[in-house]
């Protein structure tokens, strides 16, 4: 008698912890692994990002600028900011966020510059992210990548052709540019 009530328990356990699991994404919920091309997507709620003031000029240029960014990168959909709508954007978790203003990044003579698609990037590190920011660019834009995600100069790439397209180029760009 006992084995007719334990053997349906423990099989209906097991089908509810096999729909669980897969609909978290089959890993339970775990964190992505350090180094994936391309972590587990798990778009939640809003992305908190700062949002500067913006000059008339640069307010019209970011408003362009996200305007053609778009629904997904990769695979990452596009994710809602805070603060910022017109300046900012978030894709996927964790966040590759891109930033539309604010101050123009410094540039010293043996900082690391990448021409992507048409855009000069400038690249910082942190142990935990890299931030990707224009240096030729007209109002600056920067995308930070989480460590989460690998060859993060392709994850900045993404976003040269819209860059490109909205963002005109500055009168003067560093000699690591040209």
């Amino acid at each position: 008698m006992a084995t007719l009530v334990a053997v349906p328990v423990a099989l209906l356990a097991g089908v509810l912890a096999f729909v669980l699991l897969n609909a978290r994404g089959g890993d339970g919920g775990a964190a992505p692994s350090p180094g994936s091309s391309s972590p587990r997507v798990q778009a939640i709620g809003p992305v908190t990002m700062p949002a500067p003031p913006l000059a008339e000029r640069a307010a019209v240029v970011c408003r362009a600028l996200l305007a053609g960014l778009p629904d997904r990168i990769r695979d990452l959909p596009r994710r809602p900011v805070k603060a910022g709508p017109e300046q900012n954007a978030a894709y996927g978790d964790p966040a590759v966020t891109l930033a539309c203003g604010g101050a123009r990044p410094a540039v010293a003579a043996t900082d690391f510059l990448l021409v992507m698609d048409g855009v000069c990037w400038r690249s910082s590190q942190a142990p935990d992210l890299t931030v990707w920011a224009t240096v030729d660019r007209e109002v600056p834009v920067r995308v930070t990548v989480p460590a989460a995600y690998a060859q993060p100069a392709q994850w900045a790439n993404e976003f040269s052709a819209a860059v490109v397209a909205a963002v005109p180029s500055a009168s003067a760009a560093p000699s690591g540019c040209r």
